[in-house]
């Protein structure tokens, strides 16, 4: 009987026990439920302005173009400072950002309420070292490439967000992806030494192509809405180098008869009305356009230097780069794509930018540093090709910038 007692009580205690770490892992997590965005005109993240915490802070810009921290809000609806300091900032759409801090919490952030929503998925790529789209807007969601090398789709709205992980059928890691406005993907998996480029449709996978590693394979959109690009490099230079997918009859074929080797890659990809702009090192490049002849365009940027693959950006129906002339002069040049005349050319007093954005309306922000002092400065880029300094005095440099409107 004694015995009988003690087993009765062991198993009351290990119930006990088992529930309480079952409520324990119920018990909802403090995140970021809301970021204070009124009256902001953008956000950035920078070094601490208003104390002696050395915290990075995101901050944003008013209308007024004055700075002012964010004030967040946590699922429980109480203002709180996040454990993670914020790290990334990547534009989605003219709607959404994605807010990432330090690789342990992501973000679906809504620039029009401020409401943000939590990845429970990979972070995507850093855009540092993916050159293509790192979200690209589809029928079957937003599609994105995450740091585990998987692709995931996201359908998000301002209160939630689902995320589903997309399957494929390869063998290797996914290093770069294209999708159509269906939702079909066009992707390149690193497998041993080749580069494999897969199909992927809602209902199908297919191989396209293996492609040796001789030099940069990369993807991007087309205008049609069934046809995706690959560069693909070779050793033969007889060789027609940019193939177009048919997403509709799952072929591909030759495009274009200019052949042009990428040293360097695509840092930027930009989508016009009737043409798709590529830019690598300090070269232009005409991706795809409407024209019978198919001709892949290549314009230089002559005495000029690009500084890296965040001072280029679509600014409205425009390309505005930033970088230095071939004496060491920062220089802003807004170039148009139809005919690759500058409009603007504008030399920054002193000034060496390190990232600019822009929104649909064509205005910017900006940041760099001064050559003579090392101080960083944030400013506005009008659509005249004026620009405005927010600020110019700050000791440290900026992670990220997004343009809200």
């Amino acid at each position: 009987m004694k015995t009988t007692k003690l087993s009765m009580i062991i198993a009351v205690i290990l119930f006990t026990v088992g529930c309480n770490k079952e409520n324990d892992q119920l018990v909802p997590q403090e995140h970021i439920k809301n970021i204070d965005l009124s009256y902001a005109s953008s956000i950035f993240i920078g070094p601490n302005m208003v104390d002696t915490d050395n915290r990075k802070r995101l901050y944003k810009v008013t209308n007024e173009n004055e700075i002012d921290t964010v004030t967040y809000t946590n699922n429980f609806d109480e203002t709180f400072t996040p454990q993670w300091l914020p790290t990334d900032i990547v534009k989605i759409n003219d709607n959404l950002l994605y807010l990432g801090f330090q690789g342990v919490e992501n973000y679906i952030l809504d620039t029009r309420s401020g409401n943000t929503v939590l990845m429970e998925t990979a972070p995507p790529v850093s855009g540092k070292f993916l050159s293509s789209e790192q979200f690209i807007p589809t029928s079957r969601g937003l599609i994105y490439l995450g740091n585990d090398n998987n692709l995931y789709s996201i359908v998000a709205n301002e209160s939630t967000l689902a995320t589903m992980p997309i399957s494929t059928a390869h063998d290797g890691s996914i290093t770069r992806f294209a999708a159509d406005p269906k939702g079909n993907i066009l992707y390149a998996a690193d497998v041993d030494n080749f580069i494999e480029i897969h199909l992927q449709t809602a209902n199908s996978s297919k191989k396209i192509d293996t492609i040796n590693k001789v030099g940069h394979t990369t993807l991007w959109n087309g205008i049609k809405e069934n046809e995706l690009f690959y560069y693909k490099p070779t050793d033969n230079e007889e060789e027609t180098n940019v193939q177009l997918v048919d997403t509709d009859q799952q072929t591909s074929r030759n495009y274009g008869n200019n052949r042009f080797i990428l040293s360097c890659g695509l840092s930027n990809i930009m989508t016009f009305d009737s043409k798709v702009m590529g830019i690598g090192c300090n070269e232009i490049y005409e991706l795809v356009n409407t024209e019978e002849s198919e001709e892949v365009l290549i314009t230089p940027l002559r005495d000029f230097n690009i500084i890296n693959n965040q001072t280029a950006d679509k600014s409205q129906d425009h390309m505005v780069i930033s970088g230095v002339n071939t004496v060491g002069n920062p220089q802003l040049i807004k170039i148009d794509p139809m005919d690759y005349s500058s409009q603007h050319i504008m030399q920054f007093e002193n000034l060496t930018v390190y990232e600019i954005t822009s929104n649909s309306f064509g205005e910017s922000i900006f940041w760099g540093t001064f050559q003579n002092n090392g101080k960083t400065a944030i400013g506005h880029l009008h659509n005249d090709g004026t620009y405005t300094f927010i600020e110019q005095n700050i000791d440290g440099t900026i992670d990220g910038i997004g343009k809200l409107n």
